[in-house]
C-alpha cells in the first residue's frame, strides 16, 4: 500500500511540519484562546458499586443524552463550537484544498486484521467517500466483500 500522495511528495517529516504550520497560522494557536468559551459539564455526582467496590462517577448522568439538561448543554457546545470555527477565516479556503487533496490520494485502506483462513479484514475508503466502510476478502486475491457499510 502506498502512502498519500502529499506524504510520498513531501516525506513523512515535512508533511508534519507543514501540518503544524497551518494548524499555528489557521487556528492561532498560543493565542489567548478561543474567541468564545463553552461552559463546562455541571459536576452530578453518582455513586454505585461495581464489585463491591464503591465508584464515584461525576459525569455519569450524561450517558443519558436524551435527558433535557444534558441534551440543552449538547446543543449549547455545538453553538459555542460553530462560532469559534465561523471565525477562522481561510476555513473554507482550506476545507476546499484539503477536499482536492482527498480527491487525489485515491481510495484509502486502514487497519488491516488477518484472520485464520486467509481471510483479511479491512476498512475501505474509497475515492471522495467520507467514511471508511469494513470489508473482507480471502486471500490476496480474493474477491472484497463489502460487511458494513455505516
Amino acid at each position: 500500500m502506498k502512502p498519500p500522495l502529499l506524504t510520498r511528495i513531501l516525506g513523512p517529516a515535512r508533511l508534519r511540519s507543514l501540518a503544524t504550520w497551518v494548524m499555528w497560522a489557521t487556528f492561532g494557536l498560543g493565542s489567548s484562546g478561543p474567541a468564545v468559551a463553552a461552559d463546562a459539564a455541571p459536576i452530578r455526582m453518582v455513586s454505585t458499586r461495581m464489585h463491591g467496590v464503591r465508584v464515584d462517577d461525576p459525569y455519569r448522568y450524561m450517558q443519558n443524552v436524551r435527558g433535557p439538561q444534558v441534551r440543552d448543554w449538547l446543543v449549547g457546545q455545538g453553538e459555542a463550537a460553530r462560532q469559534v470555527l465561523d471565525q477562522i477565516n481561510v476555513r473554507e479556503r482550506l476545507l476546499k484544498r484539503l477536499e482536492q487533496v482527498s480527491l487525489a490520494t485515491g481510495d484509502q485502506i486502514a487497519s488491516l486484521v488477518q484472520m485464520p483462513g486467509d481471510r483479511l479484514y479491512y476498512l475501505k475508503r474509497e475515492r471522495g467517500e467520507r467514511q471508511f466502510k469494513l470489508r473482507i476478502r480471502t486471500g490476496i486475491q480474493g474477491q472484497e466483500q463489502l460487511l458494513v457499510d455505516p
